[in-house]
């Protein structure tokens, strides 16, 4: 959310600059645009079911795909523009420097957001609407595809961004470009993270919602308020929207918290290293080891549980640094 509304918050600020050719008056509270997009979420919540939402699935995958590229595209028109190739636009970390915190925890900082881009518990709830005996194999090739385009892209982007700026390249990676020249692409760079986000915010929030309504109902079968409809007749008159009073409230109050969270802690690269922390090593790592280990009745101290237990504890570490980080850039930003 705090990613989307720093996009529609550029796009706003670049036409109203090409407008008025001042940046002083194109400032707007990045509440307002949170507030927006928490509208829109409110609107999509209300879609039934997961299934449902495979056309977002689609959408965000397409958009993703688009603005890497463009960012991919800007950073090498920067990079050709006359900077130092080595060591890009801005300052290096390890330049003239000694090795402090304050150079280490926007390391650790960086490392969170990595591991927010690899989580994976979303694949176990896709993986339950494929039917047996073809889930493995389906999910194996999309397990390998999309690891594998994923992690190419963002090396490739992050290799472009540091080209362009060093170390001083922004959280959102859009943001160091200079909008006076290149505003239209970049702006639909920013229209197409929005897209994109749309997208993925309902991707997760349909499995909580199908986790949270599967639990209550399962508890409360009999309850009037929880089965309790009503419709609403279209212009037409020929078609009607149908809402459960229940999910309609729940669903609301969800993606309307989660905005008043946004707006109170909109610290982007911070939080995304937090949520990247806090859910990489259970989520990612630790539960789908465990389980392979199970289920392959790996014996301890064998090979085979020394590399994957192993891979676990490094992965725990890294995720214990990245929380740190990601903390240490709250308390900062707390501060100004």
């Amino acid at each position: 959310m705090v990613t989307s509304s720093v996009s529609m918050m550029n796009i706003a600020r670049t036409m109203c600059f090409q407008k008025n050719r001042e940046v002083s008056q194109c400032d707007t509270p990045i509440s307002t645009f949170m507030i927006i997009f928490g509208g829109a979420q409110v609107a999509l919540s209300q879609i039934p079911t997961f299934s449902k939402t495979w056309w977002l699935s689609i959408l965000a995958s397409t958009m993703t795909m688009t603005y890497c590229s463009l960012g991919v595209v800007l950073g090498m028109k920067k990079i050709i523009h006359g900077v130092n190739l080595e060591h890009g636009s801005g300052e290096r970390f390890f330049s003239d420097k000694k090795l402090s915190f304050d150079t280490l925890w926007p390391i650790f900082q960086a490392i969170g957001n990595i591991a927010l881009g690899y989580t994976c518990i979303i694949l176990i709830e896709i993986q339950d609407t494929i039917k047996y005996p073809f889930e493995v194999i389906t999910m194996k090739k999309a397990n390998t595809t999309g690891v594998s385009i994923t992690t190419c892209l963002y090396v490739f982007i992050a290799c472009m961004g540091y080209g362009a700026f060093g170390s001083d390249a922004p959280g959102n990676l859009l943001e160091g470009f200079s909008f006076i020249d290149t505003y239209w692409l970049i702006g639909f760079a920013n229209f197409c993270v929005i897209l994109q986000l749309v997208g993925a915010c309902q991707v997760y929030a349909q499995v909580i919602f199908a986790i949270t309504e599967e639990w209550i109902l399962g508890h409360f079968p009999k309850s009037k308020l929880l089965h309790k409809s009503f419709s609403i007749t279209l212009w037409n008159g020929r078609h009607a929207l149908n809402f459960n009073l229940f999910l309609l409230l729940w669903r609301t109050t969800y993606v309307v918290s989660l905005t008043i969270v946004s707006i109170l802690l909109p610290f982007f690269t911070s939080i995304l290293g937090v949520l990247g922390a806090l859910g990489f090593w259970p989520l990612t790592v630790y539960f789908p080891v465990e389980m392979h280990l199970t289920q392959s009745k790996a014996q301890r101290w064998t090979k085979t549980w020394i590399i994957f237990e192993g891979v676990s504890m490094f992965c725990f570490f890294v995720s214990i640094l990245a929380l740190v980080g990601s903390i240490a850039g709250i308390i900062d930003s707390l501060k100004v």
